[in-house]
């Protein structure tokens, strides 16, 4: 648990957008399937989460290229670049992600490092992780992804090149570009053939899985829980889609730095985190917070009405618009709540 405490943290998503690896190759990521129906709504939920706990969203920026058409970078890149600006401040950096292709940011370095916290297992991932899984370096590994290709987004690399292989071509060339300027020296026929047919589709490979580290401020969107403290209605959340006064666009004149530093948990709006849960249909949890938050509050007045109105949801009765069964209220959309989250007793 943290407690009295404001850690660097920030939630990033993708903007759905083109990115500018799509100028580069139409066909990236065309093979995905749609986001399956069910998954949709849960978007606006993790938001409101990150809202209600006090999370810093970013998403990239679109851009302006030529023809007028809106690109963008991508969620990976983003992260890419925060991550360096952290490093580049004297800072360690925890990555909760399990994609591999930010197994490129991974690092060990006495002035900042950076590494993966696998979400599923909790296990971090280190240099030496990354080496063991993928038999190269983090350094390397762009180079490696860029030889096997990536079916999940529809990256070509060279046929018949495996991680096996491609390890062990980059641990005697050093690099892919020295590979793909020696393959002809190499002695097994098939192997030379599919590199000296398959170079520049390589190369092109190479440009895909490359994370672009150096995003500029202004092409990052931000929503800071601050912009919106004191709002205990957990509906009113700013969103990035709304194209609301929340959303805002970093500027290129602050000192990165300072944007690092900036990206912090908010303290609890512990309301607004009870409100939450409550509409969520959370009981034993809010059962647990409430007694948390409040265990050792010297708001008598809360407390009283506490005692003497407990949280609605916390009881088996039905509230207005909903079954009295607790699968019902889980189900309940929280942007389409339709009872009021105004008379709990906070």
């Amino acid at each position: 648990a943290i407690r009295d405490q404001q850690p660097r943290i920030a939630l990033i998503f993708d903007s759905g957008r083109p990115n500018f690896r799509h100028s580069l190759y139409s066909e990236y990521k065309a093979n995905r399937p749609s986001c399956p129906v069910d998954l949709v709504p849960q978007f606006d939920i993790i938001r409101q989460a990150a809202y209600v706990f006090g999370l810093p969203i970013l998403i990239p920026a679109p851009i302006q290229t030529e023809g007028s058409n809106e690109t963008t970078y991508e969620a990976d890149d983003v992260i890419a670049t925060i991550a360096t600006w952290a490093v580049e401040s004297g800072l360690n950096v925890n990555l909760i992600s399990s994609d591999k292709d930010l197994m490129q940011l991974v690092r060990d370095d006495e002035h900042g490092s950076v590494h993966m916290i696998d979400p599923m297992t909790m296990l971090r991932k280190t240099e030496m992780d990354v080496i063991e899984k993928w038999g190269v370096p983090p350094s390397q590994l762009g180079d490696l992804l860029a030889l096997t290709g990536d079916s999940s987004d529809n990256i070509p690399g060279v046929p018949g090149i495996g991680p096996k292989t491609a390890a062990l071509l980059l641990q005697e060339y050093g690099s892919l570009e020295n590979l793909l300027s020696r393959a002809s020296e190499i002695s097994q026929k098939v192997r030379r053939e599919k590199l000296v047919q398959h170079k520049d589709q390589a190369r092109l490979s190479r440009k895909l899985v490359e994370l672009c580290a150096t995003v500029p401020p202004e092409c990052i969107e931000y929503i800071m829980p601050t912009t919106n403290y004191h709002n205990d209605n957990i509906n009113n959340h700013p969103t990035f889609s709304s194209g609301g006064d929340n959303a805002r666009t970093m500027s290129s004149s602050i000192n990165k730095s300072d944007i690092v530093n900036n990206l912090r948990m908010e303290p609890l709006n512990k309301k607004r985190v009870m409100n939450f849960l409550t509409s969520m249909g959370f009981r034993d949890l809010s059962r647990r917070m409430q007694s948390r938050f409040y265990s050792n509050s010297t708001d008598s007045r809360a407390h009283h009405l506490r005692q003497q109105n407990p949280l609605p949801l916390l009881e088996d009765t039905p509230r207005k618009g909903m079954g009295s069964s607790s699968s019902n209220m889980r189900s309940q959309s929280l942007v389409n709540t339709s009872y009021s989250l105004d008379d709990i007793p906070f």
